[in-house]
This record gives C-alpha cells, structure tokens and sequence, in this order.
C-alpha cells in the first residue's frame, strides 16, 4: 500500500469520527431539545445563522483553502493569516451589533437583536482556530480535531440541555454554540503546537490572496445561497414554518454533510498533492465519483422511503410538517455530493477562476429560481431548490469534461449505474413497506432498512456493481 494511500484512508476514518461524531453528539441534542423547545425558538436561530455563517466565510477569507493548497508555508504566512483573521473577526463583531436592531425590525421579532449580538461572539472565538485547522488539515491529521470537535460538541450539548431543561428557551441553543466553540478553541491550541510570531507581512498576505480571493469570493455566495434559504421562508412564509425547515434541513445534513465533508476535508489536500500527474490524479477522481455516488445515492433513497416513521420517532408528531420538507431536501442531496466532488476538483489544480465563475452562475440562476418560486408556496420553493441541485450537476459536468478532460460519456457511466439502481430498490422498498403497512414506527424503519440494505447488497453483487467492488477493496 502506497504512503499516500495509507494516510488518505486514515484520514477519512478520523474524518469519519469527527464529522459523524459531531453531527451524531448533534442529532442526540436536537432529539431532546425538540421535546422541550418551539419551532419558533429554532426558527430564530435558523434566521441568524446566515450573518454568523457569512461572517465566518468572510473571515476565513479563502485563506484557509490558500494555505492547505500552498506546497511550502512559511511561519510568516501562518502568522499572518492569524493575525488577519483576528482583526476581521472584531469588526464584523462590531459590524453585526450595530445591523442586529435592524434584522430585529425587519422580522419583527424583539429579540433577535440581543441573540444575533450574543451569538456574534462565536466569531472570535473561531477566529483563533482556523490556522491550526488548516496546518492539521494539510498534514492530514485528523485524530487531533475529532477528538477536539467531538468533546466540544458534546460539552455543548449537555449545557444546553441543562438549560433548556430550566426553561432558557432560544438561549440555551445560542449558549451552546458559544460552549461549544469555546470549548473547541481551548482544546486546539492545547493539542496544537503551533503558535503565532509577532510578524505581518503584506507579501505573504497578497501572495495567498490571488489564489482565495476567487475562492474566497466564492464561498461567500455559497454560504449566502444556502443560508439565503431560512432567511426568505422567515419573511415569506412564517418562523413556524422556518422551524420545521430548520429541523428537516438539519437531519438532511446528517447524511449529507457528513460524508462529503470527511471526503472533501481529506481529498483536498490529496488531490493538490498530485495535481501535476494528470492520469494519477484522473484515475483517482473517477474511482471517488463512483463510491461516492454508490454510497450517497443508497443513503438518501432509503431516507426518502423511511421518512415519515423517521421523523414522528425522533421528533414527535408536533414535528410532522417537516416530513415533505425532509423528502424533498432529500431528493436534492443526492446530487450534492456529485457537485462538491466537482468543485473540489477546480480548487485543488489551484484554478480558483473557475471555481469562482462556476459557483457564481449557479448561485446566481439559483436565487433567481428561488425568489420566482415562493409565490407557489413552501413546497414550491422546496422544489425549485431541489431542481436546482440537478441544473448545477449538469453544469458542473460541462465545465469538468472541457477543462480537466473527465469526459461526460466517463461520468455518466459512473454514476449512472449507482443512480439507477437506487431508485429500482427504493421504488421496490416503497411498494413492499406499502403492502406490508406497518402500524409501528419503530417497525417501518427497522424493517423497511434491512430490506433497503438486502436489496442493494444483493443486486450490487449479481449485476457486478464497481462500487461495490471499491467498497470491499477499502476494507481489505
């Protein structure tokens, strides 16, 4: 087994840990918190999360893409993004504190303005982390930040619940994510050796900034466009209903989320590392896209199947409204993966032009498609969002044959199998479940699980799936 190998399968294990180890110590929380908070008081949160997660894009600036990407960093480099970062976190600070009575009065809740003042902290807090993140992310150890993201999260956790608990409402979720960072921070630097010089250079700054500035720019209109979401449902619609989005779009990210961001996290600095060997670099690219696609296809069908018993278990039947949301939001993370892998791969050959251009025309259309669809309601919206994910992919797949050469015919040909036979066991699933017609819950999901899992397996194996071949090749 080759170096490199090794320490990319390494990688996604601890990245596995991490990510799932967070998101699980997460979904654990959110079950409890449901049964003691509002779709009122989540839907508050859900309103703000685009000025801290946009402030948090802002201060990472790109830089953190710039410096795992850079093949020799200096000390100057890593101090001065360091310090960058410091500054920038204070003045968004301060930047949110004085728009926060307007965010209050435009959505007509009073106290929005104290929570989005509250939960700006967060900023700094992070705002210490990033270089640390990045130089662990270069160097591929990902042992240090599961072990740190799992304990702060659930460190996190059990304040909130505790203060929830004694009726602190909206505020135990904000104190949490405050917990939660804090606790994060402490344990990185006390893991992490690395610690900053007195140095600032302009050089290494604009060195670093021609490659994430386009990144940069980028990643700013994709965090506006996923969190742009919640923000139009708590206008348009009510904070009710951006509730129950909130809840549905968070166990879609469980799945989602968490396996494409062990997979980028690690095979970023992968794919750099060899991104002047163009046959190596394609033949890895083809053989991710195909076990991704095998792996995520199967995960979101039989969430899409099983949806209804899932969510009355976990979250009650005060929870049901988000049931079709979920489905919905379903339907679009299948394509998700695909549309990182893709972006990923323009990021790391260092074409940060490309990427900015791609993910700026589909944010663009994206929005555009949004705004036009509230006026067919929430489902309408859900399903102009999930259109939306199909129309990236192609566009995507455009851009990825005429500038790294992985030709539509090859892509095609890899995932469609995957894709097709998802859709054949879910749709088999479906009917069997709707014969059998479960009155439990608990029942529909166990039962309609192993038949999903039989299904797949065997079907995998008589018709020679290649993903099913990558997959047994992963765990010899």
């Amino acid at each position: 087994m080759q170096p490199l190998k090794k320490r990319t399968l390494r990688g996604i294990l601890w990245n596995g840990v991490q990510r799932f180890g967070t998101l699980a110590v997460s979904l654990a929380a959110n079950l409890v918190l449901v049964r003691m908070l509002t779709p009122e008081d989540f839907g508050c949160i859900g309103i703000l999360l685009v000025f801290v997660a946009v402030s948090q894009t802002l201060i990472d600036g790109g830089f953190t893409a710039a410096l795992i990407q850079k093949k020799e960093v200096s000390q100057t480099d890593y101090s001065t993004v360091f310090y960058w970062n410091l500054i920038l976190s204070v003045l968004l600070i301060g930047a949110l504190a004085l728009v926060s009575p307007l965010v209050a009065a435009f959505y007509r809740i009073d106290a929005l303005n104290d929570i989005l003042r509250a939960q700006s902290v967060v900023l700094l807090i992070n705002s210490f982390c990033i270089v640390q993140t990045a130089q662990l992310i270069k160097k591929l150890e990902f042992k240090v930040l599961a072990i740190r993201s799992v304990a702060a999260a659930m460190i996190g956790a059990i304040v909130a619940i505790l203060l929830a608990y004694r009726g602190w409402g909206v505020w135990s979720l904000v104190v949490k994510e405050l917990v939660a960072s804090s606790v994060g921070a402490v344990l990185l630097w006390s893991f992490c050796k690395w610690h900053p010089s007195p140095i600032f250079s302009w050089r290494s700054f604009r060195g670093m900034f021609r490659f994430g500035s386009m990144i940069f720019v980028s990643d700013v209109i994709n965090t506006l466009y996923q969190n742009m979401q919640a923000l139009i449902i708590g206008r348009a619609f009510s904070v009710q209903e951006l509730g129950y989005y909130s809840q549905a779009r968070k166990l879609e990210e469980v799945p989602v989320n968490g396996g494409t961001t062990v997979l980028t996290q690690v095979l970023f600095p992968v794919y750099s590392s060899i991104a002047d060997q163009y046959e190596r670099l394609k033949s890895l690219v083809r053989r991710n896209v195909v076990l991704i696609t095998y792996l995520s296809f199967s995960i979101m069908f039989l969430l899409i199947v099983i949806a209804r018993p899932l969510l009355l278990v976990l979250f009650t039947d005060k929870w049901a409204p988000a049931i079709p949301l979920f489905q919905i939001l379903c339907f679009e993370g299948v394509f998700y993966p695909l549309n990182c892998a893709n972006a990923l791969l323009f990021k790391s050959l260092g074409n940060g032009k490309v990427y900015f251009i791609l993910q700026s025309v589909k944010r663009l259309i994206s929005l555009l498609m949004i705004l036009y669809s509230v006026r067919f309601g929430l489902y309408g919206m859900m399903w102009a969002i999930a259109a939306m994910g199909i129309l990236s992919y192609v566009i995507n797949l455009v851009f990825t044959h005429r500038i790294f050469g992985y030709r539509v015919r090859e892509q095609l040909s890899d995932i469609l199998p995957n894709l097709l036979l998802s859709v054949v066991v879910a749709t088999t699933t479906w009917g069997i479940l709707r014969l059998l017609d479960f009155g439990d819950h608990l029942v529909h999901i166990v039962t309609g699980s192993l038949l999903f899992g039989f299904l797949f397996m065997a079907l995998s194996r008589v018709f020679g799936m290649k993903g099913f071949r990558l997959m047994l090749d992963l765990w010899k």
